[in-house]
């Protein structure tokens, strides 16, 4: 009776631990998603604006 008992308790602690896993993974890809997004908007944001050397007739 008391193993079957560990073995449910360790079933439900690979439960817990796999969710927990699996936050930190959602998490960390969120914080990676924001430090690109933010990379990318900081390098065009450094971009230098186009000023052309002449007047531009459109042909």
């Amino acid at each position: 009776m008391l193993r079957r008992f560990k073995r449910f308790r360790r079933r439900q602690e690979r439960t817990y631990l796999r969710q927990l896993i699996g936050d930190r993974i959602l998490s960390d890809l969120r914080r990676w998603q924001a430090d690109h997004n933010r990379r990318v908007c900081d390098a065009i944001a450094a971009l230098p604006t186009r000023q052309p050397h002449r007047k531009e007739t459109g042909q």
